[in-house]
């Protein structure tokens, strides 16, 4: 995902955390790229192997989706049902396998109609789209698994958003919470879904969803149900914001005072806070499937937005991206490089950091 830049500006306390010992190493070893020609690009996830995918915009303001490989090769597709309007136009991949397959949402004007599509390309950039039913206003695919199973959202005639999950052979079954899902973070390879649920007026919670529909509710440690500024100022609750196939899931809460505060969840279902020691905010963003986790914090003295890599032996980096502005973390790769994006005058582009090797454990 995909946080909320404008979290940034919204007043949180000081974070007092014991975490047992840490060394934090401001590590530099980052490359910036674009797609030749935008005035945006925009990573959204990355597989195993180092492969990114993400959308960048044209000069018309239309968007367009891009694969890069770990060599540095950019490739650009559109989904076909981009409309008649390029003004409309967009084709946004948001999540790719392991074999290379990736989901996203397409959506165009079609008869001054604007409507959106799910779609899967497969290896060999075939590209099908889908609805989840006919009459449907949205459909949209945000995850995809390594057995080719699709997970997303979709909003019905009444504008009202459900869950869906659709297998590798087409067959698409939806599914409903006590409240509405606008995200699936990912598909179990037994079926298990890992998502977001929304209240109204804007509190969310952790869900897992069983295959045989038996939903589990989960929330952050020390969640305060009476405060706010998760995603607006009035918003609450927890939100999961990566998932791994193994079942375990980060995020992000807010606690007491309107602070906010990482979680890691694992498969046993333990829910344990992971904030960046001394900082006054964490947001974990990208999980990987050896357990490193990557995110933003908020340091109090100088005051400022920064990045962080958290290895799964404890180590801790803290990075920035020379002359950028805005950071954004978006995707964690099995070699521990940080895909996201970043700012500067000249507009929005992504990046990739690579870790060092230190010194230093942090426990949660």
């Amino acid at each position: 995902m995909k946080s909320f830049l404008f979290l940034r500006g919204l007043p949180i306390g000081v974070l007092l955390v014991s975490m047992g010992i840490v060394r934090v190493v401001h590590a530099q070893n980052i490359e910036k790229f674009d797609v030749p020609g935008a005035s945006e690009t925009a990573p959204e996830a990355v597989n195993e192997s180092g492969r990114i995918i993400g959308k960048f915009v044209n000069s018309d303001r239309s968007t367009h989706a891009f694969v890069r490989s770990p060599f540095g090769r950019l490739t650009t597709f559109d989904a076909p049902s981009t409309g008649d309007d390029p003004t409309w136009a967009t084709t946004i991949p948001l999540a790719i396998n392991a074999a290379g397959e990736i989901a996203g949402a397409v959506s165009g004007v079609h008869d001054g109609v604007l409507g959106g599509r799910g779609f899967v390309r497969d290896v060999h950039g075939r590209i099908t789209e889908f609805d989840v039913a006919p009459g449907i206003v949205e459909t949209r695919a945000q995850t995809i698994n390594d057995q080719g199973w699709v997970g997303g959202t979709f909003v019905d005639a009444s504008y009202q958003q459900h869950g869906f999950v659709r297998s590798p052979w087409g067959a698409i079954r939806t599914f409903e919470m006590p409240a509405i899902v606008p995200f699936v973070r990912q598909v179990r390879p037994n079926g298990t879904v890992i998502g977001v649920s929304e209240q109204p007026l804007g509190f969310f919670h952790g869900f897992v969803r069983e295959p045989n529909g038996t939903v589990s509710i989960f929330e952050g440690p020390d969640l305060n149900p009476a405060a706010g500024g998760l995603v607006c100022p009035r918003c609450g609750g927890t939100l999961v914001t990566a998932a791994t196939a193994s079942g375990e899931s980060v995020g992000y809460y807010v606690a007491d005072y309107n602070i906010i505060r990482g979680f890691v969840r694992r498969l046993d279902g333990t829910v344990s806070n992971l904030d960046v020691p001394g900082a006054t905010s964490t947001w974990p963003e990208a999980l990987n499937l050896e357990g490193s986790i990557a995110g933003e914090y908020t340091s109090p003295a100088p005051v400022g937005s920064r990045n962080f890599l958290l290895l799964r032996n404890g180590t801790l980096e803290s990075f920035d991206v020379p002359g950028g502005d805005l950071v954004q973390v978006s995707a964690l790769d099995s070699e521990n490089r940080v895909i996201g994006t970043f700012t500067d005058a000249a507009g929005r582009h992504g990046f990739i950091r690579r870790p060092r090797a230190a010194c230093g454990h942090f426990h949660f």
